[in-house]
């Protein structure tokens, strides 16, 4: 069952005008988590809406820096959407964890998948059944480039497989999330997935 929400307030914190820039960067829960992932230094440019806010800090990270805010805002909104439909509350230090895990989870993937190569095939394809690839573009208009975050989780929930890449010469942030689909629809190609 869904929740209509009749008022913009935070679920977090109770403040008025609850938005996508609210959740990620004036909330203070979502201040607490950026610190915990010592990632304090987004806060260090004052930005008027998301798309500059976002623009600025892709333009100031490094590649595994813009890899782990996506990560960030990726699971900060899973969170919050845990609380609106599931009542489900999160403290910022257990989504900081929950971060740090899934970052680890995304380095340990790029490490077997160097070490165990040609043995992929045959471990993907006991994995099929009822999975779901999830994906989530962020874009960089000053610098016309866009990072892409995928997960395939399986029926019970637990992440199966994951990547993160970044794209150059992105025009748009429609082209963005076309190209973060067309990596979905690769990656479920790749692990055998048929409709």
């Amino acid at each position: 069952m869904w929740t209509v929400m009749a008022q913009d307030r935070c679920l977090r914190c109770g403040e008025e005008g609850e938005d996508s820039f609210h959740v990620f960067y004036l909330c203070p829960t979502a201040k607490e988590i950026w610190s915990h992932l010592n990632f304090s230094w987004i806060f260090n440019n004052s930005h008027l809406d998301t798309w500059s806010w976002l623009t600025w800090v892709f333009s100031q990270g490094t590649n595994e820096q813009c890899r782990s805010f996506c990560c960030g805002l990726w699971l900060i909104w899973t969170n919050r959407n845990k609380l609106l439909y599931e009542n489900i509350s999160s403290t910022s230090r257990d989504i900081s964890k929950q971060i740090q895990s899934y970052i680890l989870k995304l380095e340990g993937s790029r490490e077997r998948e160097l070490i165990e190569g040609t043995n992929a095939r045959s471990r993907q394809s006991s994995q099929r059944g009822k999975n779901a690839i999830f994906f989530y573009a962020a874009f960089d208009l000053k610098n016309s480039r866009s990072a892409s975050d995928l997960v395939v989780c399986n029926e019970e929930g637990r992440i199966v497989a994951a990547k993160s890449t970044l794209h150059e010469d992105i025009a748009s942030p429609f082209a963005a999330e076309a190209v973060a689909g067309l990596q979905a629809a690769r990656l479920g190609i790749q692990l055998g997935f048929t409709l």
